[in-house]
């Protein structure tokens, strides 16, 4: 591959970060983290439900939506 290749005259290929969008984003996910981590030391004697609350961390930085409903639903019956 030559080295100019993206070397075209009026294309901009670069990719515009959002700083805001960035910290919103980032506020929230340690937000839930944090609610998570309360729960687990609130159920610091019940390994299930530990047990449960990790998995819902762990499926937190992979799909975060999903952690929100799980850690609703967690929630709900507790």
């Amino acid at each position: 591959m030559k080295p100019d290749v993206w070397d075209v005259e009026g294309i901009d290929f670069s990719i515009p970060f959002n700083e805001k969008k960035y910290e919103n984003d980032r506020q929230e996910l340690n937000k839930i983290y944090a609610e998570i981590h309360n729960l687990k030391m609130q159920y610091k004697n019940n390994n299930s439900k530990k047990a449960e609350l990790e998995e819902i961390k762990i499926i937190l930085h992979h799909n975060r939506d999903m952690a929100k409903e799980m850690l609703a639903a967690f929630k709900s019956k507790n």
